[in-house]
């Protein structure tokens, strides 16, 4: 794996100057028939390709795993079955992120079905630099039954996860289609910084 530098503006105080996001979705309103909305680009400095979309829940609706910060979340899934499908989130205007942490849960059908049933899953997190791949882990969430909380995932830089311009995200080393699932993000936090 080829690692690419680059270099921060004022790279002494790249931290301060750096802009610290909570990308927690509670500001994005979701169509109120449907309980979902595309992400609009770029939403806090990043963008989502068409496999995301925002989502609430009814108040007879039990989630698959509640959100971390309550009602709204991300969701994405495969919508191929080619088991190269990944959903897509870029940075803009030439900055980079540095990924600090998300929290996740996994559900068969819409999270925001009633039908939904909170299941195991992992999913493949991939950076990139450039075209250049520079980390790549797998987190699992364990299921552990109704009103389970969304697994934290923190401490991302301590794997290689900053100076990114590009994330993507696939479900993998699942026992039915990878279609068949959905994926709950909730506070996604990072910085974004800008690069010469």
């Amino acid at each position: 794996m080829t690692m690419t530098a680059r270099t921060l503006v004022n790279a002494s105080t790249a931290d301060v100057n750096a802009d610290l996001m909570d990308a927690n979705y509670d500001d994005l309103s979701p169509n109120s028939v449907t309980l979902r909305k595309s992400i609009p680009s770029p939403y806090k400095g990043l963008v989502y390709d068409e496999s995301f979309f925002v989502t609430s829940y009814k108040d007879n609706v039990v989630p698959p795993a509640l959100p971390h910060s309550p009602p709204q979340i991300a969701v994405f899934t495969q919508l191929s079955p080619d088991l190269e499908a990944v959903s897509v989130i870029t940075t803009t205007n030439g900055q980079v992120m540095d990924l600090s942490g998300f929290y996740f849960g996994c559900a068969l059908d819409d999270f925001n079905n009633v039908a939904s049933v909170g299941v195991d899953c992992s999913i493949l997190v991939t950076g990139f630099s450039g075209l250049e791949q520079v980390t790549q882990e797998t987190f699992s969430y364990t299921f552990a039954g109704v009103g389970s909380a969304m697994q934290e995932v923190a401490d991302l830089g301590k794997l290689g996860f900053a100076g990114l311009d590009k994330l993507t995200f696939q479900i993998v080393n699942t026992e039915l289609p990878a279609t068949l699932y959905s994926v709950g993000l909730d506070d996604l936090t990072y910085t974004l910084s800008s690069v010469v």
